[in-house]
């Protein structure tokens, strides 16, 4: 309601405005958005250097103010007086124009006037329509009485410039708060200028650059201070204030790249900054800085307290702090309120419109309890006392943690994007990134055969057959040792992530779905947040960052809630609009506030230069800069279509060592835009097992042996007389595996495949114990039907996730095959976590797998089944037995009359 009134008021005094000022103001909304300024009438304005002629036309049935050029103009001015207004309420001026000429750059100044006091803005714009974003400054705004504009072209003439609005707005589009201004950067050095930058020469390896343009800020200022960089190799580059007690405090990163942009967060005042350059390459002749500037991400509010912890322990939620001095001084007896928002107005919530949830009396250190009828994770959490001066607060606003374990960290950094299982295991990669689409789970048409699943008193359905695809693959991923990372859309077609912070129905939407993939995935390691944070954006506001980082809170949560050892993982690709360091520190700030845990951030790129070298580099060194300001960090390198297979794998190399040195949690190789070429594959896979320390495993590849005289053997998978396909899964082009009968009569495990150009196929098993094989022989009894090949290339596996053996072979097709594989010569024979049967080849085929059994020259049957039998119980009660057996042959009893009514109705073709 306050704000509907100031509203209206601000609209009453717009309107006077418009009868009692020359220059009017007409209001387009409220003054939290923008008001028009009124400039469609020629009379305001007066020409200055290069004017013909001012006019004012119509396009598309809207004003133009047209500014003519005289003949061979290169620099033309135009300016307005009015009467003074204020304008104090906003930030800046959207001034939309367009300069036409014979050049393609030019120069525009935008100069404010208040009395005898100015301000000018400088920005290079082309030919094209462009909106400068000029900030109105507090010596202005106050009392703006005037603004004139001029552009300048390198020499060549200027025919016209079209005025089409200006609007004074709140919104930050790339604007700076303060402008970059080469005349307003000083140095201890030697210094050079240009229009759109300045250059440091630095001296024993060191530079320094004092800003006047950002001068004295606040003490209740959080403030985002960053720089453009270039010609700046190796060393590092440290943000310098001084506060007005003259305490120094400085933050310094190191440089990564040529050309980069650096943030620094600031919280509270200072009367001074520099930039400081140490540690430079003796090679560095100079460092130039080409934009610089500061976001303002919110005023600092004064706090009688903190809050330490904001947990749910599956019960309640529970928040522990402290208070301030201030607060046992002035308020000692008041009470403690928690307040639950709603997550979707958490962003700008008045508390008076709330009840609290929980109270308790006054204590330095406290902690105050509540349960919720709702799911926590759509709710955030306020600490305030009741005083007799009102709420005030404790702390800042806390997104909820249920219990967060950190993942286990390893230098295993490999990962694949865009590959079929069959790619993935073969080429041992340690991880994998797989879609998920919400979009494609929710089920719409057919919900009478779907998945249902009740989330807050509302029912969603889930598409079985998605679902049964997903189970699979997760399974043969499981089975293999391979780390799954998923990444979550909310489209059918993969390019969005289109949940609302802002709407409690799409954060329900979210969570649901979320929630429900986490709860049945557990063995997932981390989620990916869809598309690119800084994606589908050409602006980025503070506005923006906070309602992102309120949206990847929810989500955090409603993962971890499930699974609390998931990273979640925010993406920010060097392609977006916006730039991914500004966006990546503006919500991480974001997040810290709501102190939503630690996010993994990760940064996607799509370099197409040919040194593999530079490129492994500046992704991974980008990432670790990138990623320290939300707590880890990943990358994921989309490789160009240009790129060939040894470029690929020779840069991927250089990658996933620089990764893994950096403690990134993974390296991902985006095959999505490459013709997945085997040699890749193959390259790939050399060159991993090759550097032992970021692939899953080592691998050793032999010859299958010829049988030799065996002692005894034991069959740990049995499949001639068994039904259970004992926990085997397929990957590549094979069909689920089915137990049926072979040829010989007996029962196999079987998996079809109607060709297999694609990709292999492949059978895999995980043991649900490591198995001790370094002194015995394996072997694999199977076969291969196919109509049309005559021969098939088979490789057995047995392996963990430290390292794998791979027995290779050459078997004739409709032809029962037993091959023996040696693991006495096996280093990771101690330690066999699973086995696995590729079958390779570019026909339809057939295979079958019958037994696999530990054999050994020296130990007995009985020996071996001591080793590798389950352990069986010493005790064993009849009556169970007995049980058991009844409802065995009831069952079977059942089972018969069923297949007799079934055999039945099909002979007699009738329902």
């Amino acid at each position: 309601m306050k704000r509907i009134i100031a509203s209206l008021l601000i609209a009453v005094l717009l309107a006077a405005l418009l009868f009692s000022l020359t220059f009017s103001v007409s209001a387009s909304g409220p003054a939290t958005e923008s008001v028009s300024l009124d400039i469609f009438n020629k009379e305001y304005w007066s020409g200055g250097d290069g004017v013909a002629d001012i006019s004012v036309k119509k396009a598309s049935g809207n004003p133009l103010l047209t500014v003519s050029a005289k003949a061979d103009a290169a620099l033309v001015s135009f300016s307005c007086g009015f009467d003074p207004m204020d304008l104090s309420k906003y930030t800046e001026l959207a001034v939309n124009l367009a300069v036409r000429g014979e050049g393609e750059n030019y120069d525009i100044t935008v100069t404010l006037f208040a009395g005898d006091t100015s301000s000018s803005f400088t920005e290079t714009v082309t030919s094209e329509d462009a909106v400068l974003y000029v900030p109105l400054e507090e010596s202005v705004s106050l009392s703006l009485s005037g603004i004139s504009v001029s552009a300048r072209s390198d020499s060549l003439p200027i025919s016209y410039i079209n005025l089409i609005s200006v609007k004074a707005d709140n919104t930050y589009t790339y604007s700076y708060i303060k402008t970059f201004s080469s005349t307003d950067v000083y140095s201890e050095g030697s210094l050079k200028r240009s229009p759109d930058s300045v250059t440091v020469t630095p001296k024993g390896g060191e530079a320094d650059l004092y800003f006047d343009f950002i001068d004295t800020a606040t003490d209740t200022q959080s403030l985002l201070v960053w720089f453009t960089l270039a010609d700046a190799y190796t060393g590092s580059v440290c943000c310098e204030t001084l506060d007005k007690d003259g305490n120094l405090y400085t933050s310094p990163q190191q440089i990564i790249s040529r050309k980069g942009t650096y943030t620094f967060s600031l919280t509270g005042g200072f009367r001074e900054l520099a930039l400081r350059f140490s540690s430079l390459s003796e090679s560095t002749s100079g460092v130039t800085v080409t934009a610089a500037g500061i976001y303002t991400v919110g005023s600092i509010e004064r706090s009688f307290g903190t809050v330490t912890s904001c947990r749910y322990d599956g019960k309640r939620i529970s928040v522990s702090g402290s208070l301030s001095s201030d607060a046992t001084s002035g308020y000692y007896g008041s009470r403690i309120l928690l307040y639950a928002i709603p997550a979707s107005e958490a962003g700008s919530c008045d508390l008076e419109e709330y009840e609290p949830v929980a109270s308790s009396g006054f204590s330095t250190k406290f902690r105050i309890n509540c349960e919720l009828d709702r799911s926590y994770t759509e709710y955030f959490y306020k600490t305030v006392l009741d005083t007799k001066d009102g709420l005030l607060p404790i702390g800042s606003i806390c997104a909820p943690s249920g219990g967060m374990t950190s993942p286990s960290t390893t230098n295993a950094v490999s990962a694949l994007y865009g590959a079929d299982a069959a790619d993935v295991f073969e080429t041992n990669v340690s991880s994998v990134i797989m879609d998920i689409s919400a979009g494609k789970l929710l089920e719409s048409d057919d919900i009478y055969s779907a998945q249902i699943y009740n989330y807050q008193k509302k029912t969603y359905y889930f598409d079985k057959d998605y679902l049964s695809d997903l189970d699979d693959r997760m399974r043969f991923y499981t089975a293999a040792g391979v780390n799954v990372y998923l990444r979550f859309y909310s489209d059918r077609d993969g390019y969005a992530f289109d949940y609302s912070a802002d709407n409690s129905e799409s954060l329900s939407l979210m969570c649901a779905v979320s929630g429900f993939i986490s709860e049945r995935y557990p063995q997932v390691n981390g989620y990916i947040v869809g598309v690119a944070a800084n994606d589908h954006i050409t602006s980025l506001t503070a506005e923006y960052a906070e309602a992102r980082a309120r949206l990847v809170a929810v989500f955090s949560e409603s993962i971890r809630s499930k699974n609390p050892a998931a990273q979640i993982i925010l993406p920010y690709s060097e392609s977006a609009p916006a730039d991914p360091f500004l966006s990546c520190s503006l919500i991480s700030h974001y997040l810290s506030k709501y102190k939503a845990g630690a996010t993994v951030c990760m940064y996607e790129a799509a370099k197409n230069a040919q040194d593999s070298y530079a490129v492994a580099s500046q992704l991974a060194s980008v990432c670790a800069q990138m990623g320290a300001q939300s707590g880890g960090g990943a990358v994921l390198w989309n490789v160009p279509s240009t790129l060939s297979a040894k470029e690929i794998t020779d840069s991927y190399r250089n990658l996933c060592i620089n990764s893994a040195a950096q403690g990134l949690s993974f390296a991902a190789l985006s095959v999505t835009r490459t013709d997945k070429d085997s040699s890749l594959y193959d390259q790939l896979k050399v060159m991993l097992d090759m550097e032992n320390l970021i692939s899953a495993s080592i691998s050793q590849i032999a010859p299958m042996e010829s049988e030799p005289a065996f002692s005894g053997s034991f069959a740990l998978w049995d499949f001639t007389s068994s039904y259970d396909t004992a926990s085997w899964v397929s990957g590549g082009s094979f069909s689920p595996p089915i137990t049926a009968k072979g040829d010989g009569g007996n029962r196999v495990m079987m998996a079809k495949s109607s060709g297999l150009a694609e990709g292999a196929g492949i059978l895999i098993c995980r043991t649900e114990a490591s198995l001790n094989m370094s002194d015995v022989c394996a072997r694999v009894s199977f076969s291969v039907a196919s109509e049309t090949a005559k021969a098939a290339d088979v490789t057995v596996i047995f392996g963990s996730g430290e390292s794998r053996a791979e027995f290779s072979a050459t078997v004739e097709c409709n032809k029962p095959t037993s091959v023996i594989c040696d693991m006495k010569e096996f280093p990771g024979g101690a330690n066999v976590d699973y086995a696995a049967l590729i079958i390779r080849g570019d026909a339809e085929c057939t295979a079958s797998l019958s037994k696999i059994e530990i054999c050994s020259p020296r130990l007995d049957s009985s020996e071996l089944e001591a080793r590798y039998a389950p352990d069986i119980p010493e005790e064993h009660n009849p009556l169970l037995y007995a049980i058991i057996i009844f409802v065995a042959a009831g069952t079977v009893m059942v089972f018969s009359v069923l297949w007799k009514n079934q055999s039945s109705r099909k002979k007699d073709n009738t329902p």
